[in-house]
């Protein structure tokens, strides 16, 4: 069963009231928006905004509403593509210990938290995928020094807690005060208090934002850009995998996003606004994993919400026993129930094999507006290509 919670939408400043008047006003001007555009409805009760007085709760306008000449008919996906694994980094090697920590700049450059011995430093590899010369596809890595990359908590436990860049800003996950800051700049998150364990964060270069699951209560802690950290309960389930994106397909910033967790049983529990998401939802996505992966086992490793192939429908990567499969969001009828998911035919990569898989990222690392791939696991780091299927 779905959960209702939705983040706090209270004004802060008159500024930011007006920035988010013009936003709103301009929504209704343009027929058609990224469908991973973050409402600024999310933080901020606007007029307009939906729950506003006067405006439906539901907001905006569904994928499922974009044919005219068959309303609500089902949507068709695009080609499917795959993903070309290129290049990888060992994660400990020549007793060198490294620990991925997210993406910078453009060409983009992959950052690791790398140790030897009692030194620690940031080190950075350039990513150039499309290179003729396979040997080239990632750079030599090189040290990172401020300010480009921050200095490194003295404190920071290398074994136990982590760092994690968003497209913006360094966090710091410590592990033994159970607390996340902002990073170089020591800002603490509030109402962000981690468990003893350390389970991985869901990381967003899309909406430059970062999730955290708390280990010992079923509450989850979101940050974006213009709002403080606030608690989602997820009373249907306890996840301990987590995605965070626009699932249901929205065309306008008057959506908000849905967060999607898997819990160790391979149940999907749901958080979503009220009204974007019903019942319904849960139950039509954990269906069509359970198909589509049917001929895999076991618990769900990981996942990421992207438009895999650039049809304008939502696709949720996920991985079960090391295979990767895509199901996608094909919109509601009229009679808002959900048409089924679609469901691609094959595995979008081989299959990964003799590692444990601890999180994807799917973001742009070339320049043909495909998304690309990275997979980090208990051994390595993988780089993959966005490829015609």
């Amino acid at each position: 069963m779905s959960t209702q919670h939705v983040l706090s939408c209270t004004s802060r400043n008159g500024i930011r009231w007006l920035v988010g008047c013009l936003l709103a006003g301009l929504s209704l001007l343009v027929p058609a928006c990224d469908p991973f555009l973050v409402s600024v409805c999310r933080f901020e009760n606007l007029p307009g905004c939906p729950g506003h007085a006067g405006q439906p709760v539901d907001g905006g306008t569904d994928l499922a509403d974009a044919s005219p000449a068959d309303p609500g008919a089902p949507l068709t996906l695009g080609p499917p593509r795959r993903f070309d694994l290129r290049t990888s980094v060992p994660l400990e090697i020549e007793q060198i210990k490294r620990r991925f920590v997210g993406l910078q700049g453009s060409p983009r450059q992959a950052v690791f938290l790398a140790m030897k011995g009692d030194n620690k430093w940031m080190e950075v590899y350039t990513l150039d995928l499309d290179n003729m010369d396979k040997g080239k596809y990632l750079s030599a890595a090189t040290v990172c020094k401020p300010p480009v990359c921050p200095v490194i908590p003295g404190d920071l436990d290398f074994g136990m807690d982590r760092m994690y860049r968003t497209e913006e800003r360094y966090y710091f996950f410590d592990y033994k005060k159970k607390i996340v800051s902002e990073w170089p700049n020591r800002y603490e998150l509030k109402n962000c208090y981690l468990g003893a364990s350390s389970f991985r964060p869901f990381i967003s270069a899309q909406y430059d934002a970062i999730g955290a699951i708390h280990n010992t209560s079923q509450l989850l802690c979101v940050k974006f850009p213009m709002a403080n950290f606030d608690n989602l309960s997820f009373k249907s389930g306890y996840p301990t995998i987590l995605a965070i994106g626009d699932m249901d397909g929205s065309m306008s910033s008057m959506k908000d996003l849905e967060a999607i967790g898997f819990n160790e049983i391979n149940d999907v529990v749901f958080d979503s606004s009220p009204g974007i998401v019903k019942s319904y939802f849960k139950e039509a996505i954990t269906a069509a994993i359970e198909k589509g992966s049917s001929d895999a086992s076991g618990a769900i490793q990981a996942a990421y919400i992207h438009d895999i192939n650039q049809d304008k429908l939502p696709d949720l990567l996920f991985v079960r026993s090391g295979r990767l499969r895509v199901v996608s969001y094909r919109g509601k009828k009229t009679d808002n129930s959900l048409h089924d998911f679609g469901i691609w035919d094959q595995d979008v990569s081989d299959p990964i094999s003799n590692e444990s898989v601890q999180y994807v990222v799917i973001d742009n690392l070339t320049s043909d507006n495909y998304p690309d791939l990275i997979v980090e696991t208990d051994k390595k780091v993988h780089f993959y290509r966005n490829v015609a299927m």
